[in-house]
């Protein structure tokens, strides 16, 4: 896991895996998710406000979007 912080825009992404992105879902106007081909989540974009992000909020809604990916 990877984990880079942009401190002059409060922006992070956490890269789970090397796995190239094939689809990314967007979870709300801060948040994006990225999963693999395979339907595996291999990082997630927090564009602003990642310095006060609450990542029991995403965890909790993991499996629902999961499912949407089909």
């Amino acid at each position: 896991m990877k984990i880079q912080y942009l401190k002059e825009t409060d922006s992070m992404y956490i890269s789970l895996n090397d796995n190239p992105s094939a689809e990314t879902v967007v979870i709300n106007d801060s948040v994006n998710l990225d999963f693999d081909k395979n339907k595996q989540i291999t990082g997630i974009d927090i564009h602003s406000g990642a310095s006060s992000f609450n990542i029991s909020e995403l965890e909790m809604d993991l499996p629902k979007i999961k499912q949407k990916l089909g």
